[in-house]
């Protein structure tokens, strides 16, 4: 059975507004090609963009996306960006991103909570984040003696 069909079942998508939904996310996504492919013979990225479409037949208006781009060659990384730039700006669509790729934020996101050990760090753009968040770096190495009796020694290493 067509995945496509099987979803549009699920979340009972009308047949007129499936047809058109699948005509431009096939488009948007460029999916042309792949719709016939057996998936284990798809590329990540070439997956990546069909999962895109799965949970887009219905039009929802809030989608969760976690770590999109994660695995993805440099084009494919881009293209899912531009992708999700788009549902949002053209769509309305609220996106809900979870990450730890910063390029991902930057090119995203124009808010952003930082969550640790189940609770927000921060909550507000990119640039009071890094404005609230020091400019030096600190490296620590711990150097281990072949002489493993003699213990740890350690190097601090600080810069601006």
């Amino acid at each position: 059975m067509n995945p496509l069909i099987f979803l549009r079942d699920i979340y009972r998508v009308q047949e007129t507004d499936y047809i058109r939904t699948k005509a431009d996310l096939v488009t948007l996504l460029d999916l042309e090609p792949l719709l016939d492919v057996p998936v284990r013979q798809l590329s990540l990225g070439q997956r990546m963009r069909c999962d895109l479409a799965a949970p887009l037949l219905h039009a929802p208006s809030v989608l969760f996306f976690d770590e999109p781009t994660i695995g993805l060659d440099a084009a494919s990384k881009l293209a899912v960006r531009d992708f999700i730039k788009r549902l949002n700006q053209e769509r309305g669509v609220t996106v809900i991103l979870t990450t730890h790729d910063m390029d991902d934020i930057e090119a995203l996101c124009t808010r952003m909570m930082v969550i640790g050990h189940g609770r927000i760090l921060s909550d507000g753009n990119l640039e009071d984040l890094r404005a609230r968040v020091t400019t030096k770096r600190r490296l620590i190495i711990d150097l281990v003696e072949e002489n493993q009796s003699r213990g740890t020694r350690r190097l601090v290493v600080q810069g601006g």
